[in-house]
């Protein structure tokens, strides 16, 4: 090699060496974990006449948003076929309805679907029994009237108190 050849070399070398320490490299996060700052609710049904869906203001012990929401069950079930313990098809009355939650994250950004949160219910026993469905994604369909539980919608993630929402089914 020739001494210009090492000398350009040496030259960029050194170059890119003072251009990295000034300018600096950017960092990529790959995995960033986002923390729920909040949790609006809606609902969807077919028909808003299914459902009257309220906000009550925030709970004084959790600091989550309450939500009521009244099915009325008797006056605006449809019917369909499911499949029952016994592998054998039913007809049974149902309304189906889906929680709509808008999620705002601690760094600003809304998300509006559900990958974040997860739901519960206060009574497993109506799970159980067949007269709720309680989907994580955020379906329910109810089966039978004259029920009341409470739906908690919650962060996946650990975040601070008031990051959840609580909604207090009547169903009639």
């Amino acid at each position: 090699m020739k001494k210009s050849t090492v000398l350009i070399i040496f030259i960029v070398y050194v170059a890119s060496i003072v251009l990295i320490g000034f300018f600096g490299m950017t960092v990529k996060v790959y995995d960033e974990i986002k923390y729920v700052k909040s949790i609006q609710m809606s609902v969807e049904a077919e028909d808003d006449d299914m459902f009257t869906f309220t906000y009550d203001g925030i709970d004084d012990y959790t600091k989550n948003p309450k939500y009521t929401l009244v099915v009325n069950f008797s006056t605006k079930a449809i019917s369909g076929t499911f499949l029952n313990e016994l592998n054998e098809y039913e007809t049974k009355n149902y309304l189906p309805l889906t929680f709509i939650p808008k999620v705002t994250y601690d760094t600003g950004d809304v998300a509006g679907n559900a990958e974040a949160i997860k739901y519960t219910i206060s009574n497993e026993k109506l799970v159980e029994s067949g007269k709720i469905v309680l989907e994580q994604n955020g379906t329910m369909m109810c089966f039978k009237s004259g029920v009341a539980f409470y739906v908690y919608v919650n962060p996946v993630s650990m975040s601070g108190s008031g990051t959840g929402a609580n909604i207090h089914v009547f169903v009639l």
